[in-house]
């Protein structure tokens, strides 16, 4: 009967040991959630500042555009006008038109 008591001793230690790790991994299992949501919300901000900055760039770049625009405008301007032909009395002094 000593060996029975024994023997049921020792099953008892061994489930209330299996039991302390149960709680210990559902304790780890609970907090996995937790975490994961918290992952998920700084990524969102991160993907939010992206998106603010994306639409910084774009206003950016069409201010680069429309300075690029104006620049070819004035440059084909002074194309066109050093194109068109000078009257020879302007282009030459005076004195030597005489």
């Amino acid at each position: 009967m000593s060996n029975n008591v024994q023997t049921v001793a020792t099953g008892a230690e061994e489930m209330s040991a299996s039991i302390s790790e149960i709680a210990i991994n559902s304790t780890k299992a609970a907090q996995i959630p937790s975490e994961a949501v918290e992952v998920a919300i700084r990524t969102n901000e991160t993907i939010s500042t992206l998106g603010e900055s994306s639409k910084e760039i774009g206003e950016i770049v069409k201010v680069i555009t429309s300075i690029a625009e104006q620049t070819n405008l004035l440059a084909l301007n002074a194309t066109i006008e050093a194109a068109v032909p000078v009257k020879q009395e302007k282009a030459l002094p005076s004195w030597l038109m005489k």
